[in-house]
């Protein structure tokens, strides 16, 4: 009986080490995987500098297109045709149903030129994001306009200061905080591609999301086939589906062709 009993204690002794073992071990591990996790984190501005890099192996784009919009002011869908030149420069040619030509656009960080080929009407502008909104029905910026447009993201500051970085799985996530508003970036930790991109104001709210899928890599440079734009406050909504693309083949390729009997808006 008395061996019977010290078996069963001694059987209750090795399971006991044999859990407090592994505990240890678990606990241990999931440390060290934190410590190394920590260890191999970029920073801020290291992450900066690869997303420059990966952004300038893109200098100009030239593709077509499906987009749709959906705002209060339109609900409309059609095919686009785009030629992109950075760092200052977007030709945009809409089409709807049948090829009929709705309107044609060029705008540059200064100004903007455009057309209204129904109403056969040209309007000129500077290219403030209340201009710009009116226009495209999604009120951005020039450089969010250009850079959601080509999935281009460059940093003339790469320091970290006012940034912090963290990782999850296969994204780094990298906020910058503005004197009015803070911009997010989710960064792919492989190729250092932006796969969306969110900006908040002072109290944290959403006011521009860009999202981007489905990336394939041409000539070096990874570039997604879907780009939604968004704008939830106003409840604009802008969804582009890239086919056909051209990379770095130069400077703007087409034209507006705008006729002399066009009437002339200037803003």
């Amino acid at each position: 009986m008395k061996h019977k009993l010290y078996r069963i204690f001694f059987l209750i002794f090795l399971i006991e080490s044999a859990f407090i073992f592994t505990s240890c071990s678990g606990s241990e591990g999931k440390e060290t995987e934190d410590i190394q996790s920590k260890v191999f984190l970029l920073s801020p501005g290291e992450l900066k500098q690869k997303i420059n890099e990966q952004s300038l192996k893109l200098s100009s784009l030239d593709c077509e297109g499906d987009i749709t919009i959906d705002s209060p002011e339109m609900n409309s869908a059609g095919s686009l045709t785009m030629s992109a030149f950075k760092p200052d420069s977007l030709f945009c040619r809409l089409d709807g149903p049948f090829g009929i030509s709705i309107a044609r656009f060029l705008i540059t960080r200064n100004d903007f030129i455009y057309y209204n080929v129904r109403d056969n009407l040209v309007i000129k502008g500077e290219s403030t994001p209340l201009n710009l909104g009116a226009i495209l029905r999604i009120k951005l910026s020039f450089d969010d306009l250009l850079s959601g447009y080509t999935n281009s993201y460059f940093f003339n500051d790469t320091s970290s200061a006012g940034s912090e970085v963290s990782k999850e799985k296969e994204n780094y996530t990298l906020k910058v905080k503005g004197a009015s508003q803070t911009a997010g970036y989710w960064v792919n930790s492989k190729f250092f591609y932006v796969e969306k991109y969110e900006i908040y104001d002072s109290d944290g709210k959403t006011k521009l999301q860009i999202l981007f899928s489905d990336f394939e890599k041409y000539d070096n440079v990874y570039f997604p086939s879907n780009v939604y734009i968004t704008n939830p406050s106003e409840k604009q909504n802008l969804w582009i589906s890239y086919g056909k693309k051209a990379f770095n083949k130069g400077r703007l390729k087409f034209k507006l062709g705008i006729p002399k009997s066009a009437k002339i808006l200037q803003w």
